[in-house]
C-alpha cells in the first residue's frame, strides 16, 4: 500500500513538471505584437507552415507570414511601438523580431509581394542598423521613419480605372518622415522626408524619383498611427 502511495506521488510530480515545462515553453514564445485592424480577407501561417486563425486583437509571432487578398487590409502593432499597414494583395514575412526592452532588439521583415506603410518603433530608434525590410530587388534600412513601399512584379495594374497605368516593375518607395536607405548589389542610396525612390533589379543601383509615382500618389495609404476603426481606411483607392 505504501509502495502504491509513492508511485502515485511520483507520477503526480512528473505530471506537474510536464505542465510547468509546457507553460515555460509557451512563455518563451513571446508575441511580436497584435493585429489591431483586419478588413476583408487575409491569412497567416506560422514558421512551421501551420495556418492560424487571423482575427483582430489576436497576437502574432516571429516567423509568421501574412497574406492579404483583394480589398483587404491588416494593421500590425509591434510590441516596440512600431506599426505596419499591409495593403491588398501583400505577402509579408516577419523573419525576426526582438523587443529591445528584453536585450538587443531586431526587426527583419521580408516583403515578398505587394506593399505597406510603416512607422518604426523602439528597435529602429535604439539602433537603426537592426531594422531591415527585404524585397526581391533591394533591402530597406531606416533612420527612425514613416515610409511607404510597393513592389511591382506584373501586378500593379489595379489603378488603371483611376487613370494610373501599370508602372515598370520594381520597388517604389516614399518617405513621410525620417529617412530610408535602399541597398542592393548595385549600391546604396539614401532618401529623406518628401523624397521617392525606385529600384528595378538587384544588380541595378537604386534611383531617386523627381516626384511621387502614380501608384503611391493615388494609392496613398493613411497614417498607420491613426484610428483603428474600420473607417480608418475609408476612401482608399486600393482594389
Amino acid at each position: 500500500m505504501m509502495r502504491m502511495h509513492y508511485i502515485i506521488k511520483g507520477l503526480s510530480v512528473l505530471f506537474l513538471l510536464a505542465a510547468l515545462n509546457t507553460v515555460n515553453a509557451a512563455a518563451t514564445e513571446a508575441s511580436a505584437g497584435k493585429i489591431v485592424l483586419l478588413i476583408g480577407k487575409a491569412s497567416v501561417i506560422d514558421a512551421a507552415g501551420k495556418p492560424r486563425k487571423l482575427k483582430r486583437g489576436g497576437t502574432f509571432f516571429e516567423g509568421d507570414t501574412f497574406e492579404t487578398q483583394k480589398k483587404s487590409f491588416v494593421k500590425l502593432k509591434y510590441t516596440d511601438g512600431g506599426v505596419m499597414l499591409l495593403r491588398p494583395e501583400t505577402k509579408l514575412v516577419v523573419e525576426e523580431f526582438r523587443n529591445p526592452e528584453k536585450g538587443v532588439g531586431k526587426s527583419v521583415f521580408n516583403l515578398v509581394k505587394g506593399g505597406l506603410r510603416a512607422v518604426t518603433g523602439a528597435v529602429a530608434k535604439k539602433d537603426p542598423s537592426t531594422y531591415k525590410l527585404k524585397t526581391p530587388v533591394a533591402t530597406l534600412g531606416v533612420r527612425g521613419t514613416d515610409y511607404v513601399v510597393r513592389y511591382c512584379s506584373g501586378n500593379c495594374g489595379d489603378l488603371a480605372n483611376l487613370g494610373v497605368p501599370a508602372p515598370q516593375d520594381g520597388l517604389y518607395t516614399g518617405v513621410s518622415s525620417g529617412g530610408i536607405v535602399l541597398t542592393n548589389g548595385g549600391g546604396s542610396r539614401q532618401y529623406n522626408a518628401g523624397q521617392f525612390g525606385y529600384a528595378t533589379s538587384w544588380n541595378t543601383p537604386p534611383e531617386q524619383l523627381a516626384d511621387a509615382p502614380g501608384i503611391l500618389k493615388v494609392d496613398n495609404l493613411p497614417d498607420p498611427l491613426a484610428s483603428e476603426g474600420d473607417d480608418f481606411i475609408a476612401g482608399n483607392a486600393c482594389e
